[in-house]
């Protein structure tokens, strides 16, 4: 017998006699014939197989796909904006939101209207994450509060990458 099936005998309290018993009814000294482990360890595969792709059941956010240029034409401004303040709020709709203020870089169609705060959800997976000192090309349609996720257009912006969409839009001006 092998030290290792001695060890879990006596860690068992089985005496090596009916450890042995075990071993030649096929049985590990935990009760187990090894096939079993094998298949329960299968079947633990397989549930998880199913709960990976279980259908309607999902944690990604999906959004129908629009392009800037739509956005833009569908828009009654567009500004560039910078975030100057953040704050965690309560919500009636979503649990907790961040509501920002802003300052208006550049306009680049319509005006800032009456849009005062930007605001994103906090426990959804489509938000998006408002950062003080952060600029966000904003799309906008004369709401007070402009509610930003990964479904609307309205997003950070690193002005070094999206050069060219900048200077598309200051074109149109």
């Amino acid at each position: 017998m092998s030290p290792a099936v001695e060890t879990t005998c006596i860690k068992q309290s089985l005496t090596i006699g009916s450890c042995r018993s075990l071993r030649s009814l096929g049985r590990s000294a935990y009760g187990y014939a090894p096939h079993t482990q094998v298949v329960r360890h299968k079947m633990k595969q397989v549930i998880i197989l199913i709960f990976m792709w279980a259908p309607g059941f999902s944690w990604a956010c999906s959004c129908v796909e629009t392009s800037d240029e739509t956005a833009y034409a569908n828009s009654k401004s567009v500004m560039l904006v910078k975030i100057t303040d953040t704050k965690l709020v309560p919500s009636k709709e979503k649990g907790e939101v961040v509501q920002a203020k802003f300052n208006v870089i550049e306009t680049f169609k319509g005006t800032t209207g009456e849009l005062e705060l930007l605001q994103s959800t906090v426990e959804w997976t489509c938000s998006t994450a408002l950062i003080s000192g952060h600029k966000y090309l904003i799309y906008s349609n004369g709401e007070k509060t402009k509610k930003i996720s990964a479904c609307t257009k309205s997003r950070w912006i690193n002005e070094t990458r999206e050069a060219e969409l900048l200077e598309k839009y200051r074109s149109k001006k």
